[in-house]
């Protein structure tokens, strides 16, 4: 109260520096807290791939995506080193980077993770299969002659 009532002594400049300070100090903490930890998508396998949750990571992890060999993305979340999840392992280190523009169009025709699929065959596999035996039989056939 004395600073304010006597500003030809400084009081008003003492009092400016101190606020500014703690303001700086203040944004400072803020920012440095959240510089630690990333935003990631998480999911354990194909199907809860296409709806994944969203976590936020440990200090010091990186966001990752493991892809199958059809080059599907498999599995995501957080790892502090990218090759303990896979040989086939892209990390990233924003937020939202292992993020999917809309997994749910590439599922225009049938949903493979739906539960009416659960217990049914693929049926293009048995076609596929059917196809290439009788290629062989075909092929051994010709090659008799």
């Amino acid at each position: 109260m004395l600073l304010l009532a006597q500003p030809w002594r400084g009081g008003f400049k003492q009092e400016s520096a101190m606020r500014r300070g703690l303001v700086c100090l203040l944004l400072v903490l803020c920012f440095a807290s959240q510089g630690q930890s990333l935003l990631c998508e998480i999911c354990q396998d194909f199907c809860s791939c296409i709806k994944p949750e969203v976590v936020t990571c440990p200090a010091h992890n990186r966001c990752y995506e493991t892809h199958d060999r059809h080059g599907r993305i498999v599995k995501k979340g957080c790892t502090k080193n990218c090759l303990y999840e896979s040989n086939k392992c892209k990390q990233c280190s924003w937020d939202y980077c292992n993020r999917t523009p809309n997994p749910e169009i590439r599922y225009q025709k049938e949903d493979p993770c739906s539960p009416d699929n659960e217990n049914k065959t693929n049926v293009v596999d048995k076609k596929t299969s059917r196809h290439v035996g009788l290629s062989l039989i075909l092929g051994y056939i010709l090659w008799m002659l």
